[in-house]
């Protein structure tokens, strides 16, 4: 009898593809094409956990039954782990955790929510982005930075700070953004500004960093962004300055893709188009995701150059990458309890 374990998903897929005998005995229609990662992930956030242990302890007594375990005494292992070193160190940020080619570099501004705080230190308003109706409560602000490792594509932070817009010597949001940028690329360890396109960073921003300053900042830096756009922000389209969802509205998509938006996977379709920003006068490619929302398309920009349809589905998938460092975030609070600091 062998068992198999494993610590991502990842692995269970690859695992299953390659051995098709293995996915019949364990109840797979092999004639049909197998689950994909999306299917699992949404199994197992939406099946209880004490589910999976009652099934798993039903099933050691069936098998204790048939006689093919023996449960009459229980054996221990150990194994030696080395520690610290720059191979296994999480805190030792070695170059070949990442990517050689355009490590993804994915940031987040969250919240601490302190609803019931009144004496905590230069105590904030915040959103609680955990909350139903995104109430306004007190906390603090988090931003954070993590760089997707090469083989898991698994979000390792290496920027995480706690602050307050009502601190002594707070100057702005922004500049939080700027040091964060700073360590990814001190990380990274790429500072040249002749870098060759594969060697950039993929930076990857939700639409509350659609600012002129991170992008003038990441632009400058000689890396690439992906931004989602917010719904005022404005571009020179054919010499005439328009609304981004007014050049959305007027547009097609005619390349079809799924993706994994709101805990599950989505069919859209997806359209680009050149544009300048007013600010400073340079084009960059405006990349547009229709069918997610009933509302408006997701509109991202990017500076990476685009020329076929590949390279537009990249952009799509490098925002969509963001999801790692939410559901980081989300683990981070429930698991390891990030908002019951003192």
């Amino acid at each position: 009898m062998k068992c198999e374990g494993f610590s991502q998903i990842t692995d269970l897929v690859d695992y299953l593809d390659n051995n098709r005998l293995i996915a019949h005995y364990c109840g797979f229609d092999i004639t049909k094409e197998l689950p994909s990662y999306w299917t699992y992930d949404r199994f197992i956030r939406n099946l209880d956990n004490e589910i999976l242990q009652d099934v798993m302890h039903s099933q050691v007594l069936r098998l204790a039954e048939l006689g093919i375990i023996d449960t009459s005494f229980i054996a221990l292992d150990s194994t030696p782990v080395s520690a610290n070193t720059k191979h296994n160190n999480p805190k030792s940020f070695v170059n070949n955790k990442f990517s050689k080619e355009n490590p993804i570099a994915l940031f987040d501004d969250s919240d601490i929510a302190k609803r019931y705080g009144k004496k905590f230190e230069d105590l904030d308003q915040v959103i609680d982005a955990s909350s139903q109706n995104k109430e306004v409560v007190s906390g603090y602000h988090v931003c954070e930075a993590a760089i997707l490792t090469e083989n898991e594509k698994q979000p390792m932070s290496i920027y995480s700070k706690i602050y307050s817009c009502k601190s002594d010597g707070f100057k702005s949001k922004n500049d939080y953004t700027i040091k964060s940028i700073d360590k990814v690329i001190e990380v990274i360890g790429n500072k040249r500004k002749d870098k060759n396109d594969n060697e950039k960073i993929d930076m990857v921003f939700d639409r509350g960093y659609d600012c002129n300053q991170i992008i003038k900042y990441v632009d400058d830096s000689d890396n690439y962004f992906v931004i989602r756009m917010q719904d005022r922000r404005n571009f020179l389209f054919k010499g005439k300055k328009k609304n981004c969802h007014e050049i959305a509205i007027k547009r097609k998509g005619k390349i079809k893709m799924n993706v994994w938006f709101e805990d599950e996977e989505k069919e859209c379709y997806v359209s680009h188009t050149k544009v300048m920003m007013p600010f400073n006068k340079k084009d960059y490619e405006l990349v547009i995701v229709y069918g997610l929302s009933e509302d408006h398309p997701m509109i991202l920009l990017t500076n990476r150059t685009i020329h076929s349809k590949e390279d537009v589905i990249k952009v799509v998938r490098l925002y969509f990458s963001r999801w790692r460092i939410e559901e980081y975030f989300r683990i981070k609070k429930q698991e390891y309890d990030f908002e019951n600091m003192r």
